[in-house]
């Protein structure tokens, strides 16, 4: 449920699918919220779905489904472009395949910006 700062009244909820098993994870991108679990519980380490929703109204302008496992690590940018970083399969990160052995430990956005780190380096993307 949105709640207006100025008046502590609800403005709008979001009703997510009942098919939708995980807890929902929110992030605010400065323009979009965006809100991820998995589709199912079968689907729950090898998909995750993002629901895109305008926070002037709650409704939803885009949901996709993502083939990394729910719970991966995210970022989301402020312009709403979202990362999602898992160490399953060959690629560490969804946006970059990383060098053999390196094993990303965090993903963060600032502002226009992605930044991944690893044991010994950072990665900064815009």
């Amino acid at each position: 449920m949105a709640i207006d700062a100025h008046t502590s009244a609800g403005k709008w909820t979001v009703d997510l699918p009942k098919e939708w098993a995980c807890p929902p994870l929110l992030v605010w991108s400065g323009k979009r919220l965006v809100v991820t679990s998995c589709p199912n519980l079968a689907q729950r380490d090898t998909e995750t779905v993002v629901r895109f929703v305008d926070p002037g109204n709650g409704q939803a302008t885009a949901t996709t489904l993502v083939a990394v496992p729910f719970g991966s690590r995210i970022a989301v940018t402020t312009d709403s472009r979202l990362f999602m970083m898992s160490r399953q399969g060959d690629t560490k990160c969804r946006i970059m395949k990383l060098t053999e052995g390196t094993a990303p430990t965090y993903v963060a956005a600032a502002g226009y910006l992605v930044l991944i780190s690893t044991r010994d380096s950072l990665v900064t993307l815009r």
